[in-house]
């Protein structure tokens, strides 16, 4: 008989959610997962250190009574107000691992999202200075663009510029789909990573709801494009820049067997800012 031994994983971008919820959500992700880097789009989402950390002791609250728990890697939700000060807060805290950017109304619970990126960049500076990682949700908002080409529109409007300005400030790209983006990753510099999801790595129908007459009406779109082979390519080549897996900061010690790998992304205190880690 053959006995395959797998090595118990992390999860690298995972909404847990809130309130009774997470009676639920921590026992699922507890049975198979040692770590995960837990996302701050609440409502109220947790943009200060101190929202963080109360999440996390509610999510530790929640898994008291498990016999098989996971250690929650805590995210700052990016706003308009975030401040470098925070920045140097949350870099100094040990429960929290990076920040997270939602432009405000792309997804669930991103009301309060960045709206002026480039008037975030004092922060962003003092992130590339701290060595505190930026996720990213990537895609624009203007109703005038094509769902299909958010993502490479925001990679070109606001990607781009953030990456050249900001050398030094580990950024990962997360579940990209378009080839653009497995372009811009691949040709990007070492402190620029991204995460693939088999979810939105499959060409599905999508059912878009416009804010507009979310009541009553319901568009479905689907993508003219060939199935996204380069996202697919990228997640399976070897490259780490790229990974199913998710993101840490250099300060998480390693867990399990390296041969899996998290995105690579050298940051500008020294190598290994996001490494392989499990």
């Amino acid at each position: 008989m053959i006995e395959l031994t797998i090595t118990r994983p992390d999860d690298w971008h995972v909404h847990l959610r809130d309130g009774a919820a997470l009676q639920h959500t921590c026992a699922d992700l507890a049975r198979y997962f040692g770590r995960a880097i837990v996302m701050p789009n609440l409502s109220p989402p947790a943009a200060t250190v101190a929202q963080a950390l109360a999440y996390r002791a509610r999510i530790l609250d929640a898994m008291r009574a498990l016999r098989r728990q996971f250690e929650p890697l805590m995210t700052l939700y990016l706003t308009d107000q975030t401040d470098a000060a925070e920045i140097r807060l949350a870099a100094a805290t040990e429960g929290v691992h990076a920040v997270k950017l939602y432009p405000a109304g792309a997804t669930t619970n991103s009301a309060a999202g960045v709206n002026a990126l480039e008037k975030l960049y004092p922060t962003l500076a003092a992130m590339e200075e701290a060595d505190l990682p930026l996720l990213i949700h990537g895609e624009v908002t203007d109703p005038e663009i094509d769902i299909f080409d958010r993502e490479k529109v925001f990679i070109d409007r606001h990607l781009a510029p953030i990456t050249a300005r900001f050398p030094g400030l580990c950024v990962v790209l997360e579940h990209i789909t378009t080839s653009d983006a497995v372009q811009f990753v691949s040709d990007a510099g070492a402190t620029v990573a991204a995460t693939i999801t088999p979810t939105t790595s499959c060409s599905i129908a999508m059912t878009c709801w416009s804010a507009a007459f979310a009541r009553t009406t319901t568009a479905y779109l689907c993508s003219t494009q060939q199935p996204p082979a380069g996202s697919w390519a990228a997640a399976i080549s070897g490259n780490r820049k790229f990974s199913w897996a998710r993101i840490r900061r250099r300060t998480i010690p390693p867990a399990g067997n390296p041969a899996v790998a998290a995105p690579a992304c050298t940051g500008s205190r020294g190598a290994g800012a996001l490494r392989r880690s499990f």
